[in-house]
């Protein structure tokens, strides 16, 4: 196979049946992606098409051609430079192609996959300037960028370039409701004209905004970046930015929090800690993960241990409790038991190989402790009798401190000995009384000094760092300590403020806008909740909940007012928040959380 390069105008392109049939990528794309079929496959052609052509347009204007010039440019002074994989036979140098037959054949017979490669301009060597042309704004620059695209997409009832109106489009103005300026007539807008064209929402919303300067909707600023940023986050993400969604997502209610934004930096950092053997030398990674009360800590912990589960770790989980750190070493206990439970679940799966790892668990275990010791064990991982029957428990048998560490210790390392790994999370061990995080500590160490089983726990402690106490930085040194053998490998993970990025980015995801849409919702939210995700989480989902944003009909998308969400008042703090949320309660509900809360 060879590489040919064909070079044609946009206008022969469009003409062509090539968007229909060929799928377009451009030249930094990876190969081998899944393309859409059909329809969908023709407006994403049609997308990536536009997106080269704005970028040829914007430079045109950077280059300082006037706005007459750019105003009288048609399809056929773009011209693309396309390249596609072709026997060696029908091997083709570069040359310009105006023939729409000869494209089409071309499209039928060799690969389907082109790439995009470049797009330059062909300027007519006779075009005059009239003196009133310079005249122009940036609206009549807009409008014929606009005229451009709505060509690509709808190339049998193109706009003429020249008019502002073709077809009677724009329709009569009418004073908005709230006396606040025009609009246009929902029935006669460019924008709802588009729709029943059958072009996607988010398509005929930016071509309604440059055309129309924005005359259906609150978003009339727009600039040639903008409509830039648009085509890149529809190429990119097509089912969220580009195609239309289905009527349950307007049905449905939005609610934010629930999917994984703004740490995608320190998601990546804590799966190749997990995910990524040390070859050579395996020690045992330990991972501090620490910021203010709901900056997403058991959040991000959460999604790293949901995939770490996926490809066969064993997920442990604790968490410790404010006012009960007389049962912090229960806690500890319990996890242990939680361990040994789910080897007794394996050993009843039916699965092969469960069962034949829970046989050499046990084998493991019982080889490792006696019989007095396991009847010692019993008292605080009942489990055991599950896994070993012939384990009995006995009466008056004391335990120590130092004991229960070296009982849990061997209890652990004969876990770990038969090659699963495991994932260890305690959250918020801030509340951790000093003999338990001693425990902890003293039996991590003990994994520590195991050449072969330290490769296969990972261990993750979350803690809020306005509440670090003495001994919890004991704890941390204790195990830095041990790092400088090469037997630990300690990281932290410190979680800052989301940025205004981050939650442009959540808004833009939950509502399917593109970001010139959200960003004034955006900064009004990353401003009100100084990037405090839970803060912005509980804001947004107040806002859904108030109706303050809400899917309008006639936009065809979620929309809010933007002035009544700058003037909300907001928490202070988490228990702020929580005061706040608990007065919108009502007495039942309150009276149930009264009797809960004594469990």
């Amino acid at each position: 196979m060879s590489v040919s390069t064909i070079s044609l105008s946009v206008q022969t392109l469009i003409e062509s049946e090539c968007l229909s049939t060929n799928a377009l990528s451009f030249a930094q794309d990876p190969s081998g992606q899944p393309q859409p079929n059909g329809s969908p496959l023709r407006i994403l052609n049609a997308v990536k098409l536009s997106l080269m052509l704005t970028k040829a347009f914007s430079q045109c204007k950077n280059d300082g051609k006037s706005n007459h010039e750019l105003g009288s440019l048609g399809l056929d002074n773009f011209i693309i430079k396309v390249q596609y994989s072709v026997d060696q036979s029908r091997a083709r140098g570069d040359q310009l192609l105006s023939s729409v037959d000869e494209l089409n054949a071309i499209a039928s017979t060799d690969d389907n996959q082109w790439k995009l490669v470049d797009m330059g301009m062909k300027y007519s060597d006779n075009a005059e300037i009239s003196s009133e042309s310079e005249e122009g704004t940036s609206g009549t620059i807009l409008q014929s960028l606009g005229n451009l695209l709505h060509a690509i997409f709808s190339p049998k009832d193109a706009l003429v370039p020249e008019a502002q109106d073709p077809n009677g489009f724009l329709g009569e103005e009418i004073e908005t409701a709230q006396g606040g300026g025009k609009r246009r007539s929902a029935n006669k807008s460019l924008f709802h004209q588009l729709i029943q064209k059958g072009l996607p929402i988010s398509v005929c919303r930016l071509l309604s905004d440059l055309i129309d300067g924005g005359a259906n909707s609150d978003h009339s600023e727009i600039s040639v970046d903008h409509v830039i940023q648009d085509l890149e986050q529809m190429t990119s993400l097509p089912d969220l930015f580009l195609y239309d969604p289905d009527d349950e997502f307007f049905a449905s209610t939005i609610h934010f929090g629930q999917k994984f934004y703004g740490r995608l930096n320190e998601l990546a950092k804590l799966l190749e800690i997990t995910t990524v053997t040390n070859v050579g030398q395996p020690g045992l990674e330990t991972i501090f993960v620490s910021g203010l009360p709901g900056s997403g800590k058991t959040h991000l912990v959460d999604a790293v241990r949901n995939f770490v589960s996926n490809i066969g770790f064993m997920v442990l989980t604790a968490k410790f409790k404010r006012g009960m750190e007389y049962s912090s070493k229960e806690i500890v206990t319990t996890l242990m038991d939680e361990m040994v439970s789910n080897i007794v679940r394996m050993k009843e799966s039916g699965n092969d190989a469960d069962v034949d790892y829970s046989r050499r668990v046990a084998r493991a275990i019982t080889g490792a402790l006696d019989e007095v010791s396991l009847s010692t064990l019993v008292d605080f991982v009942p489990n055991i009798q599950s896994l070993i029957p012939q384990v009995t428990k006995k009466e008056g048998l004391g335990c120590t401190h130092w004991q229960l560490i070296f009982l849990l210790s061997k209890l652990l390392r004969s876990v770990l000995s038969q090659e699963r790994k495991i994932f260890m999370a305690l959250d918020d061990l801030q509340w951790a009384d000093p003999s338990t995080l001693g425990l902890i500590s003293e039996v991590l160490i003990s994994i520590c000094h195991c050449p072969e089983e330290r490769g296969r726990l990972v261990f993750v402690g979350m803690y809020r760092d306005n509440e670090v106490s003495d001994d919890l930085i004991s704890f941390f040194k204790s195990l830095v300590t041990v790092e400088g053998g090469n037997n630990a490998y300690v990281t932290n993970v410190e979680l800052s403020s989301l940025s205004l990025d981050d939650v442009t980015k959540m808004i833009m995801s939950e509502l399917r806008l593109t970001r010139r849409m959200v960003s004034g919702l955006a900064d009004v939210v990353h401003k009100r909740s100084h990037g405090h995700a839970l803060f912005a989480v509980q804001l947004l989902n107040s806002l859904v909940s108030d109706s303050i944003i809400a899917y309008s009909p006639m936009l065809h998308r979620f929309h809010w007012d933007q002035n009544k969400i700058s003037t909300l008042k907001t928490a202070d703090s988490v228990a702020c928040l929580i005061v706040f949320n608990l007065t919108l309660l009502s007495m039942e509900e309150i009276q149930c959380l009264r009797i809960i809360s004594c469990f």
